[in-house]
Formats: structure tokens, C-alpha cells, sequence
């Protein structure tokens, strides 16, 4: 059974960079890693997210911390995210990254948002986190 993961972006081109990375599509020159096959949503609004993760109970959920105007980490306290069979882990992505910041609760990492030369190193952190369920 695939994964199911969930990325929640305002900015369209950025969660479509997301998507592309972890579906190894597009402009990825030998994106052979070790991804397992996965379903992959993309919300815009933290409204969006909310109706797609009670809906699909996803096994990832990528973050952006920053929603103009709305308020991601309300996400965070879903009692959907803590369904069995597992929880759904809850990565916050960012482009004001700062090391060492807390984690708001509900949240297992916090990684910065990565552009086309990143792309290889994101795959292998998501292929990591979710080989570790």
C-alpha cells in the first residue's frame, strides 16, 4: 500500500518543487533512492489541509510554517494526525529556518525549504523518515 503524503504550501510552484521531489519526476537527473511509492496530495490553504487530512489520514504531512493569513500550526493539534494504525508524522517546512528553533508539539522536524540543487538531499531525508515507520 502506498504512503499517503500530504504538503501544505501557499505558493504554488513550491509545492509543486515538493511533489516533484519526492515522486522523482520532472528535472531530477537519476532520482534513484529509496523512496517507497507514495500518494501525494498537494493543499494551499490551511482550510484545504484540514478536509484532506481527515479524509485521507496521511503517513507525511509537509508543513509550510509561514501561510500568510492563516495559521498552520492549528493543524498540528488534529486528533487525526494521532489515528491509529500510526501517527502521521508532521514534518515544518520553512525558508526562515533557523537551527535549534523548538518544535511547536505534534511536530517531529523542521527542515528548510529546498530549490532545484537541493532536491537529492531532500529525497533522501524524506525516503529516510519514512523507511524509519
Amino acid at each position: 500500500m502506498p504512503y499517503k503524503i500530504l504538503i501544505v504550501d501557499d505558493v504554488p510552484e513550491m509545492g509543486e518543487l515538493i511533489r516533484v521531489t519526492i515522486l522523482g519526476t520532472g528535472p531530477i537527473p537519476n532520482a534513484q533512492d529509496s523512496i517507497p511509492e507514495c500518494e501525494v496530495r498537494v493543499a494551499r490553504t490551511v482550510f484545504e489541509a484540514e478536509r484532506a487530512i481527515l479524509r485521507d489520514r496521511p503517513d507525511l504531512l509537509l508543513l509550510d510554517e509561514i501561510i500568510p493569513g492563516e495559521n498552520p500550526y492549528s493543524l498540528l493539534g488534529l486528533p487525526a494526525l494521532e489515528a491509529s494504525p500510526a501517527p502521521t508524522r508532521v514534518v515544518l517546512i520553512t525558508a526562515a529556518y533557523q537551527e535549534g528553533r523548538p518544535l511547536p508539539k505534534g511536530a517531529h522536524a523542521r527542515w528548510p525549504k529546498w530549490g532545484w540543487r537541493e532536491i537529492r538531499e531532500a529525497r533522501a531525508r524524506i525516503a529516510e523518515l519514512l523507511n524509519q515507520g
